[in-house]
This record gives structure tokens, sequence and C-alpha cells, in this order.
């Protein structure tokens, strides 16, 4: 039986929130919506010009919780005898330790050189009953750069979250396409964390546009018209890049559809028009 799996959570209710509400300037991201060159003449040797241009904008995204551990104290027989009768301090409280725990992981992309992230609100969300949000997040950007992230924003009801990350210099970033004009059989890079093995792209094409009626937010309102594609995605895909042949953000990957809960080339990523809308909706703010 098929199920539907989301990139590692689900999550519930359909309504757009923002995170600690804090003035911003307005943000400018590049869009470039010149279209893609279809012409057959030419064989492409190497992709890795275009990917290497797009690629560094791609981040893992690994979530935390703060596990509170409490450790009773110990007293020997002479401290309690001075405490008790002499009035002597109590030295030996218990102690809590607040020790983070992993919650996940996931991926994002860089959509502007001072910091601003997206990717999915399910990568961020603890409970996808509750709707809890995890308590810590982490960006990687390279081997040598990993930053705490504040989560701005995020809407439920199309899988968008908006991260910021704050770096001495200015960070590498995409640039967004147009999904309006995409048409099948297009050819596509998924960019992102799969499993947290790291960086990985997988290459595929265009399966279908504007997918509906499939159910994979799992609840009602939820948005439902995706970019389907074949490129392989895995869990810790979420929130990666699906990046067209001129390196441009053309959707942000979420859901993957599978009996098995691995890639079987039923993969779906929202649009960059949306994305675009949502987010600026959220930074907006």
């Amino acid at each position: 039986m098929s199920v539907y799996k989301s990139l590692p959570l689900f999550f519930g209710l359909c309504l757009l929130f923002t995170v600690n509400p804090v003035s911003y300037a307005k943000i400018q991201i590049k869009v470039d919506e010149s279209p893609i060159n279809r012409s057959s003449s030419g064989v492409v040797q190497s992709f890795a010009p275009i990917l290497s241009s797009s690629t560094p904008a791609v981040v893992s995204v690994t979530t935390q919780q703060i596990v509170r551990r409490i450790f009773p104290g110990s007293r020997n027989p002479i401290e309690e005898f001075l405490r008790r009768y002499y009035g002597y301090p109590d030295l030996n409280q218990p102690r809590v330790e607040e020790v983070p725990v992993p919650a996940g992981i996931g991926s994002g992309v860089i959509v502007t050189p001072d910091g601003y992230v997206i990717t999915n609100a399910h990568v961020i969300t603890a409970d996808q009953r509750t709707g809890d949000l995890v308590e810590e997040v982490l960006v990687k950007v390279s081997e040598k750069e990993e930053y705490k992230a504040s989560i701005i924003g995020f809407d439920r009801t199309t899988d968008i979250a908006v991260l910021k990350i704050n770096a001495e210099n200015p960070l590498p970033y995409v640039v967004l396409g147009n999904s309006e004009n995409l048409q099948v059989g297009d050819v596509v890079f998924a960019v992102g964390n799969p499993l947290g093995v790291g960086k990985t792209v997988t290459m595929g094409i265009i399966s279908a546009t504007k997918k509906s009626e499939l159910g994979v937010l799992g609840s009602d309102g939820a948005y439902e018209s995706f970019i389907q594609t074949d490129a392989s995605i895995n869990p810790g895909n979420s929130g990666g890049a699906l990046i067209d042949d001129k390196g441009r953000l053309l959707g942000v990957v979420n859901v993957i559809r599978s009996t098995s809960g691995g890639n079987q080339g039923l993969n779906f990523a929202i649009p960059v028009d949306t994305v675009i809308e949502v987010f600026n909706s959220i930074v907006d703010k």
C-alpha cells in the first residue's frame, strides 16, 4: 500500500505563524526569469560549471531538543552531621543539566547573502500532533561553517519556513527562477542532505507539474500544486533545492511518495513562485 512520507516529519495545523517578530528592512531576493534552453544542439559533457554556482547555497539543517536531566545530590555522613547540627551549608543540592539531543535532519537553501534560509516547516517541527517547534536549529554551510539559526516564520499550508543565520562575511546564495513555464522533460537537479550523509546532487527530469489532490500535507486547506520529479530524493532532502540547468532554484523539495520510505522516483517540490510569495509574506511582517 502506498503511503506518503514527509521528510523527516509530518505536521499539522494550516496557519501562518511568525516567531519572535522583529522589524526587518525589505529583503531583496534575486530572480532570473529568462527561459530554459531547450535547444537540442550540442551535447553537455558536464553540469559542474552550472552546479558550482548554486550548490554552495544549499545547506544542512539539524534540529535539536533540549533535554533537562536532574542529578540527585549525595552526602557523606560527616557532611550530613555538620549540616544538621552546625548549620553547615548544603553543597549537595540536586543538579540540573540541559543537554541538546538531535531531533531531526533536513536541508535548506540560502536565498540572500545576509543569511536568509528557506526550508520546510516540517523540518523545524518537533511534534506534528501539537505543532510544537524544535528548540534549536543549526545550519551547516560547509565543513568549517555552522551557525545557530533563528526561526523568522513559517507557513504550514505550504510547508515553507524561513530561517536567519548571521555570518561575518556574505554567504553564497542561489538565484531564483520561474516555475510557471516548466515543461515535462526539463532537466533538474535535487541538492540536499539525504539521510544525513552531507551535500549530495542527483539528476532527473520534470515528471509532471501542478500535481494536486495528493493529500501529502495531511490537513485541510493545505497547498496542492507540486512539481513532480524522478531525481533521487530521500529523507533528509526536505527543504533542499530543485535546480534547473542554469543553476536557478525551481522549487523546494518537501515530500516523497513511497511504499518503503525510500526513493522510488515519485518526488515532489514546492514551486519557486509559491516559495517567493510565502517568503515575502513572512519577512515583510
